[in-house]
């Protein structure tokens, strides 16, 4: 089953969706480590903490 993914605490995206969930897998796609609440981006080049921001 396809399960869209939108939420107000993240960027408002324009032409996609923030994910896609099928059959228990996440899609993400165009997503950036930006926080929400400060606007601003995960400078770290830790990749770790750049994916965790995104799924934050």
């Amino acid at each position: 089953m396809k399960n869209t993914i939108n939420t107000i605490d993240a960027p408002a995206t324009i032409n996609y969706s923030q994910a896609i969930e099928v059959n228990g897998t996440l899609y993400l796609s165009g997503q950036i480590p930006l926080n929400p609440k400060t606007m601003e981006l995960e400078e770290s080049n830790d990749v770790e903490k750049q994916t965790y921001q995104i799924l934050e």
